[in-house]
């Protein structure tokens, strides 16, 4: 039991060894995948239930795709924005970087030697 006086499942499981424990909780995981295994495989033996679980593998499927569609057209905007942006600041960055080179060769240029 709790604080609260209810009775919780460790309260109701029976104790177990560690090692006991250490087999029984692949064991139940394997059997699970097992029924799961054969539900599905259950589900195509006949036609009719063939057919009835891949349309619902289809719908499934289409619905996936739209959430992804609608959710790439919900963000497509403000990427479009942030990419729009940082190509700014980059083009800044390399009109400022062009002007400072401008500036240095136009100092040192009457310091370097002619050529004839």
């Amino acid at each position: 039991m709790n604080e609260h006086g209810d009775i919780t499942p460790e309260a109701t499981a029976p104790r177990r060894n560690p090692l006991e424990r250490a087999v029984l909780v692949p064991v139940g995981a394997a059997l699970l995948a097992l029924e799961e295994l054969v539900a599905v495989v259950s589900a195509f033996t006949d036609a009719e239930k063939a057919g009835r679980e891949l349309l619902h593998f289809e719908e499934r499927g289409m619905r996936a795709r739209a959430r992804v569609e609608e959710l790439v057209h919900h963000h497509r905007g403000r990427l479009a924005d942030r990419l729009e942006l940082q190509i700014d600041q980059t083009r800044g960055t390399v009109d400022g970087l062009a002007s400072q080179g401008k500036g240095i060769t136009s100092r040192i240029r009457p310091h370097l030697p002619k050529h004839s």
